[in-house]
């Protein structure tokens, strides 16, 4: 009784169909865009093969079959029948049956506990090969289509398996013995073991006609993941297993009220996202649920591939630390990182980062990291900055050690101090810099990428390892130096807010303008992050005429606005004298700061190379089904893999893979928790830089970069899109790092999601005159490519244009 209610909505939606359209054909072929979805097939003239009455048990016509054969071909085949009738453009097919899957196993004695491999040699039901044969002159596209799979509460979304682009006899019966082999996968087992399904899978098999697909994709009635109204769209050209199976990211759309691309990629027009937009709109319609809908462009006609149902809206994502205290997005490695944190950095590169930091901050203040020095919620990060105790007795442990570690060593000491009490800890800093960096430390990385390649890969393993405690303890020693500027900077602009009247508040960004041209490394990482391709693999172009240029003219704004405050500070000689040392030192420290941010990532493309070939290992031992699936693994399991176990983790990886996409998709704020009294100050400095704001703004921010520019919105969600930013655009990116600054000198300005007016980043927008406001926190989620804002670096605000 349970079954047949569950099929009752298909059995009457086809009972009504078929009073409505005896006798029907489809004639009609439309030709916009809009309607561009629907099927113009004649089913006279189908390439379905031909099926006799007799084997209509075994083999049916996509197109004969009905809502009631729901228990026959599976969801997935009978919802496509039912949009075929409807009148949508359906690849033509047919399929395989229930009753054909359960013969081929029960002929030949084989189950899901049955080993993979006995699937090989395994006869097909009779009425089965002759369909094959009959569409053996022919490109199909051989996939699941369970009884179970694509429900509401149960997608079984690529546990199955699909074929796609399958020809000549050999290959098609192959295809077909492969997809009903799928009821073998340990990921399909676990699955159905969660939902207390002891029954062997009822698997009929979908075979339709193979596309040529210029573009394909999938899209969303809803966004499944933030609950927003709105069709989203993910496209990619060619077919869209890469995209499904998460191993690309798409272009994104959005389409609502208006159509915005959040991703632009140059894949789909906006008349082609809106056609989309409106089959996915149709779909949704005619089933009466929220749907996720698959699709495909061959040539200029919109094909509909797949259509399930969308589980019910998420609950509302919360943002809460696991831990007590306060924690920030946007410090210390927070400004490198623009996005949820892959499995193979946060169990290896992150956590030896942070302990290169807490080794630095021991050796040369005598103190500890907070511990954990971080936490991910949602797979961001947020940096741990309860560093001061809350009670006074830990306030007096805490200087007592200080004072005992300076009493040890008094030049290393020395950094705990502001001003030229600490020059002597930033030159030591800076001399253990050079030689961490030195000629010999770079023989060694270059006879080490001249070996990598000879060596296994348990060897390249130990070699990634020794790479890895190097940059370590170079992020430990960036710290400092990168301390020693941020207090320098801060004691000018102090001097500066004391002396100066209030109207001469963010004069001060400009001091520190134009100090040195920060040409683009190609080694730099452009993300901590391993996943992602460094500045050297996507080879993105910079105009260096046009950097010149902007240096120059922040240069001149530099010496306009110091020459300005010795006017103004000339009847008072003693901060006059006080203020050109601290301007000296600070832009002194400040070139230190850049030149050693541009340096500090030259291993991740080596450390990149090394990871990709032991992703190729683990593909070659079946492990995993892509290269790059390797930053979804954890340490542990990369290990396990070099070791000879070779464990099968492509379904963990998928799962994984989706998840992060979803994740990224998030808008995390800057702040989990109360901030300490301690931060307060070092943000200060925020307030005292920013001008009074000329308008409300449609947001605010921190004032990064000082200027005012207007421009239309360019999203840029990672570092490959920079080559599509235009002259003129405003960059409006959920992080910026060092690298990323020099290849958008063509941008007006910069908004940025994350970072702080101390970060490396902010410090290379002001050497080239780049108006920047960051850490607005919603920047990329609030805004949308192509519309008009103004931003104002000086007050840290962003408003939109009429």
């Amino acid at each position: 009784m349970s079954l047949r209610l569950a099929f009752l909505p298909f059995t009457i939606a086809w009972h009504k169909e078929f009073i409505r359209s005896v006798g029907w054909r489809v004639h009609s072929r439309r030709e916009s865009l809009t309607e561009c979805g629907k099927q113009g097939t004649n089913f006279h003239n189908s390439t379905s093969p031909a099926v006799s009455h007799s084997a209509e048990l075994y083999v049916l016509p996509l197109n004969s079959v009905r809502s009631m054969d729901a228990a026959r071909v599976g969801l997935k085949a009978a919802r496509l029948a039912q949009m075929m009738r409807e009148g949508f453009r359906v690849p033509d097919g047919f399929v395989c049956t229930v009753e054909a899957g359960r013969r081929f196993y029960s002929g030949n004695n084989l189950s899901s506990d049955s080993p993979s491999e006995a699937f090989a040699r395994a006869a097909l039901p009779d009425a089965v090969v002759a369909a094959l044969d009959d569409a053996s002159g022919g490109r199909w596209a051989v996939r699941s289509s369970a009884v179970h799979e694509d429900a509401t509460d149960a997608s079984f979304a690529g546990l199955y398996r699909t074929i796609l682009d399958v020809s000549g006899r050999e290959d098609l019966h192959r295809a077909v013995r492969l997809c009903w082999a799928a009821i073998t996968c340990p990921g399909l087992r676990k699955y159905r073991s969660e939902r207390e399904s002891s029954a062997e899978p009822q698997l009929a098999l979908l075979i339709q006609r193979q596309l040529a697909a210029r573009v394909a994709g999938a899209a969303c009635s809803h966004d499944p993941l933030s609950d927003a109204d709105g069709i989203v769209i993910s496209a990619v050209r060619g077919v869209a297993a890469p995209l499904l199976a998460g191993a690309c990211d798409g272009e994104d759309w959005i389409v609502g009220e208006t159509c915005a691309c959040l991703r632009s990629r140059g894949v789909l027009t906006a008349a082609e996202a809106s056609a989309v937009a409106a089959l996915v709109a149709d779909v949704t319609k005619r089933l009466a649920a929220p749907q996720q809908v698959e699709w495909a462009f061959e040539g200029d006609r919109l094909y509909l591939l797949q259509t399930r149902p969308l589980p019910d809206r998420r609950p509302e994502t919360v943002w809460r630390a696991p831990l007590p205290g306060a924690w920030l997005r946007n410090v210390r490695l927070g400004e490198w990182l623009g996005a949820p944190v892959t499995p193979l950095m946060a169990s290896w590169l992150l956590p030896a980062l942070e302990r290169g930091a807490s080794a630095f901050r021991r050796r040369w203040t005598g103190l500890s990291m907070p511990q954990p020095p971080s936490v991910r919620v949602h797979g961001w990060y947020f940096a741990n900055v309860n560093s001061v105790p809350h009670k006074l007795s830990g306030i007096v442990l805490m200087m007592v050690r200080i004072a005992a570690h300076l009493a040890r060593h008094p030049r290393r000491g020395t950094i705990v101090f502001m001003g030229a009490l600490s020059d002597p800890a930033a030159r030591l800093c800076l001399q253990e810099w050079d030689r961490h960096n030195g000629a010999t430390v770079q023989a060694w990385l270059q006879g080490l990428a001249e070996r990598l390649p000879q060596l296994d890969g348990k060897q390249q393993l130990l070699q990634l390892d020794r790479l890895v405690q190097h940059v370590a303890q170079g992020f430990g020693l960036l710290s400092g130096i990168c301390s020693a500027a941020w207090n320098a900077e801060l004691l000018l602009v102090e001097h500066c807010r004391r002396h100066l009247p209030p109207e001469f508040g963010a004069m001060a960004q400009r001091l520190l303008c134009g100090l040195s041209p920060p040409a683009p490394e190609p080694s730099m990482a452009l993300t901590l992050d391993w996943a992602e391709p460094t500045a050297q693999e996507l080879n993105l172009p910079h105009d260096s005429g046009m950097r010149a240029a902007r240096i120059e003219a922040a240069a001149a704004e530099r010496d306009r606005a110091a020459g300005r405050i010795f006017e103004t500070l000339a009847a008072n000689e003693p901060a006059r004298k006080r203020f050109v040392r601290l301007l000296d030192r600070a832009s002194r420290l400040a070139k230190n700061r850049s030149r050693c941010a541009r340096e500090a990532t030259r291993c991740w493309p080596l450390m990149r190379r090394a990871l990709l070939a032991l992703g190729a290992i683990c593909v070659d031992t079946g492990s995993l089904e892509h290269v790059e699936d390797v930053f979804f693994l954890d340490r542990a399991e990369l290990e396990a893999c070099l070791d000879g176990h070779s464990p099968d983790l492509r379904a963990a990886v998928r799962e994984r893979r989706t998840l992060h996409r979803r994740q990224r998709r998030l808008a995390p704020p800057l702040q989990l928790g109360s901030l300490p009294a301690s931060f307060q100050r070092a943000l200060a400095i925020a307030e005292v830089l920013r001008e009074a704001p000329r308008s409300a703004g449609l947001m605010k921010g921190l004032p990064a970069s000082p200027g005012r520019a207007s421009g239309a919105v360019r999203i840029i969600h990672e570092a490959a899109e920079l080559a599509e930013l235009r002259q003129g655009e405003v960059l409006v990116a959920p992080l910026l790092v060092p690298a990323w600054v020099p290849l958008a000198v063509q941008a007006s300005a910069a908004v940025v999601d994350t970072g702080n007016h101390l970060a490396h980043a902010c410090m290379v927008a002001r050497e080239i005159g780049l108006p920047c406001v960051v850490g607005v926190g919603h920047a990329t989620t609030s805004l949308r490519t192509g519309e008009w804002i103004t931003v104002d670096g000086s007050s840290g605000t962003v408003e939109r244009v009429d």
